[in-house]
């Protein structure tokens, strides 16, 4: 309509603006859809796209994170990744759009890298950092510690509104990871129902980021299929092989951060 308009009738600056709007989020929902698209292609990630109600969640939490120690507290689970380091280049072209259109373009060489300071570290240590624990209360509990932002979800909906708050990042990693399958949006259904078949009735998620302005990298990690925090806590009742290694941490604090 926009473009009819402008090709009949000079181009004013109303109708300009009308276009950039558009244009801006059409390109958005492209990319979306191609993210979509790719993720689902991965045989591993399809059930994720079957999960369209909370009863068929497949993932069952590990019993090691639901046993909880002398003082009350459940057990934390504590992933640590390294980061990437691109050396081929400076301004992202392995993004979709420049992959899908231009494939020769787009490549790119990366390597995964510890960190540490000069003159304070002994010994380098992966920079990425996420806890994950159970928590009691039916809700999924996001905190980034250097955002200063923690949120409560209790419904899917709030998990897919990736900009209520500064934590999408976050909640892009538990969608793409399968806590909350891509297949429930839209469904209007509680996470307390979700939560129910993984870990048991009153029961939540609490995921804790100390940098969640690096938490793209984790996020990376559970599209192609490395095992990060959520992922690595959880077993799949399906035929499928199961993720089977978990780290649990006692902690004596009530909150890790």
């Amino acid at each position: 309509m926009f473009l009819s308009a402008a090709a009949a009738d000079k181009l004013s600056d109303p109708l300009a603006s009308a276009l950039s709007v558009a244009c801006h989020g059409l390109g958005f929902q492209y990319l979306a859809e191609q993210v979509q698209t790719s993720v689902r292609s991965l045989p591993g990630n399809q059930w994720m796209f079957r999960t369209t109600h909370g009863l068929d969640q497949p993932l069952r939490l590990r019993r090691e994170l639901l046993a909880k120690d002398a003082d009350g507290f459940f057990p934390l689970l504590v992933e640590r990744t390294p980061v990437r380091m691109d050396l081929s280049h400076s301004g992202w072209s392995d993004i979709f759009f420049l992959g899908m259109d231009y494939p020769e373009g787009a490549r790119v060489l990366n390597v995964s890298i510890d960190l540490a300071v000069y003159g304070r570290d002994d010994q380098t240590a992966p920079p990425i950092t996420c806890f994950l624990r159970v928590i009691d209360q039916p809700v999924l509990r996001l905190v980034s510690v250097d955002l200063g932002a923690a949120v409560e979800l209790s419904e899917v909906s709030e998990v897919f509104d990736y900009g209520r708050d500064y934590l999408g990042l976050l909640k892009a990693a538990v969608i793409a990871a399968g806590l909350v399958p891509p297949g429930l949006e839209g469904s209007g259904q509680p996470l307390s129902l979700l939560f129910e078949q993984m870990m048991g009735p009153g029961l939540g998620l609490e995921l804790v980021s100390p940098r969640t302005t690096t938490c793209a990298c984790c996020r990376a990690g559970f599209i192609r299929g490395r095992a990060c925090s959520p992922r690595r806590a959880v077993e799949k009742s399906m035929p499928s092989p199961a993720v089977t290694w978990v780290a649990c941490m006692p902690t004596r604090s009530a909150r890790p951060w």
